[in-house]
């Protein structure tokens, strides 16, 4: 397959932040893809062409979902350590 410079294709970038599957998962051109990069799409966001629209969502869907399990991970152990800091705090000071 040819991708001119109007040929439509479909994107997947990693999420960050709250992202949805419309942040990580477009449809855009050379041109678009252009913008894209001009505005800040770096390759640290391991960006994907896909010329194929159900298979590129399906990715965007799997890649969002490890991302929202690796967050909810990470405020368990931020919330587990903020713990562990007040039940310290309190044995060795007397005080929470």
């Amino acid at each position: 397959m040819r991708i001119g410079h109007d040929t439509r294709f479909w994107m997947v970038t990693d999420p960050i932040g709250d992202g949805t599957i419309n942040d990580i998962f477009f449809e855009t051109t050379l041109r678009g893809l252009e913008h894209q990069f001009r505005g800040g799409l770096t390759c640290d966001a391991n960006p994907m062409i896909f010329t194929d629209r159900e298979e590129a969502e399906a990715h965007a869907q799997q890649r969002l979902e490890a991302w929202h399990r690796h967050r909810e991970g990470m405020m368990a152990i931020e919330t587990r350590q903020k713990e562990e800091r007040e039940r310290y705090r309190t044995e060795i000071e007397g005080h929470p």
